[in-house]
């Protein structure tokens, strides 16, 4: 492989790696446990919502629907109690996460786009 052909090939997998990530919600709603909450239903949607604003540049306008989102009666319970599933999310959309738990550990993600359940 000539140097000149590298930039090609990594240009192609950036390209495979963003067919790969979520657009809309219900490739997020099919992955979600069958035992989910839907009182939390709404929670995990408006956060993909500002994920998916984050991935498209829109920071602006993701932050007043993060704000929102946290002003909202229930929000920090769901937050505490499920951050692997926030994780995935985060994953799904922007292909990275930076959820950790108290000792600074990663969370591993509830699932992956491509693979099913996280094990």
């Amino acid at each position: 492989m000539t140097l000149e052909s590298q930039p090609i090939l990594m240009d192609i997998q950036v390209k495979e790696a963003k067919l790969r990530l979520a657009k809309c919600w219900a490739d997020i709603a099919a992955k979600l446990p069958g035992d989910f909450n839907p009182h939390y239903n709404n929670f995990a949607r408006t956060y993909f919502r500002v994920q998916l604003r984050i991935s498209r540049g829109q920071k602006r306008r993701a932050s007043e629907i993060m704000r929102g989102l946290v002003e909202r009666t229930g929000y920090k319970e769901f937050e505490e109690n499920n951050m692997p599933l926030l994780a995935a999310i985060d994953i799904a959309v922007k292909g990275s996460s930076s959820w950790q738990d108290n000792l600074k550990n990663p969370i591993r993600p509830l699932f992956t786009l491509n693979g099913g359940a996280s094990s």
